[in-house]
């Protein structure tokens, strides 16, 4: 995956983990001949199999104007009860927003940028 110059991306995706040998999970990223570790989680996210995913975001704002890979490594898998998963991988790039409030208007009241309130 290419990252363009200048810009602010992130990687973001979900996690399952529920059990009691959820393994470590470690994010790399390779860029060129240098590997990365950006993220590690080492911790059961979930109290039941029904548990809502969790979403995790990583800024890869260190690989501006790189080609890179992004690899999910697992460490410490000792039992059947160690399962995690992931899903909605996302590379998305982050778009800067200025926004100029003109006129606010709560139940037909206004208020101006200038302070008048009508």
């Amino acid at each position: 995956i290419s990252i363009p110059p200048n810009t602010a991306s992130e990687l973001s995706f979900y996690t399952h983990g529920y059990g009691t040998a959820i393994p470590t999970l470690i994010v790399q990223v390779t860029a060129g001949t240098n590997t990365t570790n950006i993220a590690t989680y080492t911790s059961n996210t979930q109290t039941s199999s029904n548990s809502p995913w969790t979403k995790r975001s990583i800024s890869l704002n260190q690989f501006s104007g790189r080609r890179i890979q992004v690899k999910f490594v697992t460490a410490g898998v000792t039992s059947f009860q160690g399962d995690l998963a992931i899903d909605n991988v996302e590379i998305n790039r982050l778009f800067q927003r200025d926004i100029k409030v003109n006129q606010v208007l709560i139940d037909n009241i206004t208020c101006t940028p200038s302070g008048d309130i009508t």
